[in-house]
């Protein structure tokens, strides 16, 4: 559980694959300094049983452009290696602790890892009947793919994908501990989650031939649209609105339509910007892309056909311009209904 992992991304997923599974067994030996027993405890055709649960105590952060999340993670190992039951006549403790250094270990590491610490000393706990149980602490960032396509109203899935750098599945089964979950409440604000249902997912190797023993733990994050709604949604009607007050300026007043129609435009573009911060670079456009999209259609609408009535009424046809304006005016509020409908639902 020691390995550091920092997430690849596009084209470069084979290469940190490679990297994890040519640099993992080399530092984890090292850093072992030679384990007592580097073998499994089972016989070759038998697989070791490892349970493995991961309890979820906080998340504090879920990060959109960076796509990662902040989560505070405890995890318990537990296999038997008969190796280290206390034989018939010895007089040890109940239960004795030892460092991980010195014993076999499935070798296991956060594939979606980023910058992880972990909090607690690594040592294991071996009871007489050679039962070891491992526990750990770890903070840190996780990597995250995020669709948003339906961003703000998305549902988000955060993963702890836990794979063996060194076995397969036929020599580790990895069993998922029923209490794995979320502790009720965290931190993180905007979102509301819920613990997802943990299953085995072996992973494929780089070479494509072999598989590594793994288990995936998920959450299900949901984002709370009332924040965007009071943030993004509600600001750009009102951008809106105030360009649909052009339509109620007389057209001989041109030069007071075009003001306020171009403020309108200026402050979209500006509000633009701060709404784009939020989130990754994208190739797709998101919900709220579309929503602003549609805004800007309306804003920059409302700027042409002041310009088209101001232009009627400079050459004498202040008639046709009245028309134009009131025709204009029932179509933009219908178009803005429909569009802040759209965007608030």
């Amino acid at each position: 559980m020691r390995a550091r992992i920092r997430s690849g991304r596009g084209g470069a997923i084979y290469l940190a694959l490679a990297v994890f599974f040519a640099v993992a067994p080399a530092s984890a030996t090292a850093a072992a300094g030679g384990a007592a027993w580097p073998e499994r405890p089972d016989p070759q055709g038998t697989p070791t049983r490892v349970s493995i649960g991961i309890y979820v105590l906080d998340v504090i952060d879920i990060d959109d452009p960076n796509q990662e999340y902040t989560a505070d993670i405890f995890v318990r190992l537990r296999w038997r290696d008969v190796r280290l039951a206390i034989e018939d006549g010895e007089t040890l403790p109940v239960s004795r602790a030892m460092p991980v250094s010195t014993i076999w270990t499935p070798e296991l590491a956060a594939l979606n890892r980023r910058d992880v610490n972990a909090l607690l000393p690594e040592r294991v706990r071996v009871d007489p009947r050679g039962e070891v149980t491992y526990e750990q602490r770890y903070f840190g960032t996780f990597g995250a793919r995020l669709d948003l396509r339906e961003y703000p109203a998305d549902t988000q899935t955060l993963e702890v994908r836990v794979v063996s750098y060194r076995y397969s599945p036929d020599e580790l089964e990895l069993e998922i501990d029923p209490r794995s979950g979320l502790r009720p409440e965290p931190s993180v604000s905007g979102w509301r989650l819920e613990a997802g249902e943990p299953e085995p997912e072996p992973l494929l190797g780089p070479s494509g031939v072999r598989h590594f023993a793994g288990v995936t733990f998920r959450l299900t994050a949901k984002r709370d649209v009332a924040h965007y709604v009071l943030s993004v949604a509600l600001p750009l009607l009102l951008i809106a609105g105030m360009a649909w007050s052009v339509f109620w300026i007389p057209p001989q007043f041109l030069p007071s339509q075009t003001s306020v129609a171009t403020a309108s435009v200026f402050t979209l573009i500006a509000f633009r910007f701060s709404v784009t911060l939020r989130l990754p670079e994208i190739s797709y456009l998101t919900r709220a892309d579309q929503f602003l999209l549609a805004v800007t259609f309306l804003v920059f609408g409302a700027l042409g056909t002041a310009i088209l009535t101001g232009r009627l009424a400079k050459t004498g046809r202040e008639e046709r311009a009245h028309t134009v304006d009131r025709w204009a005016r029932w179509i933009y509020l219908a178009a803005l209904l429909i569009v802040g409908f759209w965007g608030l639902s």
